[in-house]
């Protein structure tokens, strides 16, 4: 296997000599579980581990990638046509990303995923355990390369992968599986969401209190406007979702903890109610 199969591309070759250093060689990450790392070149593939100055300079593993965002839905065989145009029309309102989907079990919008996979191009899988990611996988390679569990009886998906790992695919693109994530915050989206919503926005303006919520208040345009039938309900849910976890992702540890330790502690005090 040459380089350029692990997506030596042509920026790499151009900085060669800036990014080259004494007794070293080019390698790929191939695997990533937890602090350990599996590196892979033209020959073999061995354990690594970050140097000292770049383990210190870095103040988290996101520090590291840099993504363009393609939007997988998955198991679409389990909804109706209808409501998979809904679903789409709720996804495209709030980005621009790309969307294709698909159904492991029909193969509907597998080839269009296939399409989207270039050689020398690295794609990560990010999502909840559960949602196919694995499946996904062993279906471009053309078998179980990989295990995959059913999910949970409460509906939830069990965490099967437990490593980043990067797999190289017949057609030279490369893709990494990920762990299940349990959470999946935004972060520095708020202007996003305004221009997205930007008529919500817009009417939002001649509320009665300029720090409405949008959702109790009197005198609340948005809820006016919802109530003569002149905005969509759904598309205002999104929108109110979308403001609720930007702004919680936005506010620091500290508050988030603040936050969290209130409402244990509301919690609390309504059960003791409940009691008495």
């Amino acid at each position: 296997m040459k380089l350029r199969n692990l997506g030596f591309n042509q920026w790499f070759e151009t900085h060669t000599a800036e990014l080259s250093m004494d007794g070293c060689n080019f390698a790929r990450i191939s695997a990533v579980d937890r602090g350990s790392y599996i590196i892979k070149d033209e020959s073999r593939e061995v354990p690594a581990e970050l140097s000292g100055k770049l383990a210190f300079q870095i103040d988290s593993s996101v520090d590291l990638p840099c993504v363009e965002p393609i939007v997988i839905l998955t198991k679409t065989d389990l909804i109706t046509q209808d409501e998979l145009v809904r679903k789409l029309a709720i996804i495209n309102s709030v980005t621009k990303a790309r969307v294709i989907a698909l159904s492991n079990i029909t193969g509907i919008g597998f080839h269009a995923f296939q399409q989207a996979l270039y050689s020398g191009k690295t794609y990560c899988l990010l999502g909840s355990s559960g949602v196919g990611k694995t499946t996904l996988i062993n279906r471009l390679l053309g078998q179980e390369a990989f295990e995959t569990k059913a999910v949970s009886s409460t509906g939830e998906g069990t965490h099967t992968t437990s490593r980043r790992q990067l797999i190289v695919l017949s057609q030279g693109a490369m893709l990494i599986d990920t762990p299940g994530m349990r959470e999946l915050g935004i972060v520095g989206v708020g202007d996003g969401v305004n221009i997205r919503f930007e008529e919500l926005v817009a009417i939002s303006k001649i509320c009665q209190y300029a720090n409405c919520s949008h959702q109790h208040e009197p005198g609340c345009a948005i809820r006016a406007a919802i109530e003569k039938g002149e905005l969509d309900e759904d598309r205002y849910s999104n929108f109110i979702k979308l403001k609720k976890e930007s702004e919680y992702y936005e506010m620091s540890y500290l508050d988030k903890r603040k936050k969290d330790k209130a409402f244990g502690r509301f919690i609390k005090s309504a059960k003791k109610h409940m009691k008495n």
